[in-house]
């Protein structure tokens, strides 16, 4: 390739149900495209990429790393795959691994210029996790003192004598 069709991860297309909604306990996945300058598909080699699902956005306290994997014969597709159990808003971030993680929180959690250059298609991509079917194997019951009856009665003794 010659100059003006280098890689370019801002030019990327990022498709898939887990881009913009999901359901809790649910994997989605997304496919990433990589694009050159002039927007035609990478055909070069696979670079490594990093996928992280953030949230729920409201405290920020979970960072969920995303399976990615290299999924095209001649380079340049990727599928990136990721679950969580909490609902609401959360950022789908997508980067180039080269990345350094501190890199990654500084421009999560504040202003870093120099890390945009990173960020694959439109990302930090905001996706909706939304309350998915119960499942009893991730239930778990907690006694609660307050909430744990004193005595129960069985059968109901009929009432009045005589």
């Amino acid at each position: 390739l010659g100059p003006g069709h280098a890689l370019t991860w801002r030019s990327a297309t990022v498709s898939g149900r887990g881009v913009d909604a999901a359901d809790a306990g649910v994997a989605v996945e997304a496919t990433i495209q990589a694009r050159d300058e002039c927007g035609r598909p990478w055909a070069g080699e696979s670079l490594p990429l990093r996928a992280t699902l953030v949230g729920p956005l409201a405290t920020h306290t979970t960072q969920i790393p995303s399976y990615v994997a290299a999924t095209g014969a001649s380079g340049g597709v990727y599928t990136t795959r990721w679950s969580t159990t909490a609902c609401g808003h959360h950022a789908l971030r997508l980067e180039r691994a080269t990345v350094s993680e501190a890199a990654s929180a500084a421009h999560l959690y504040g202003a870093n210029a120099l890390y945009n250059n990173s960020l694959v298609g439109a990302s930090p991509y905001r996706v909706m996790v939304k309350p998915g079917a119960a499942n009893a194997t991730r239930s778990f019951v907690a006694a609660n003192a307050a909430l744990v009856p004193v005595s129960v009665v069985v059968g109901g003794g009929g009432g009045g004598g005589g």
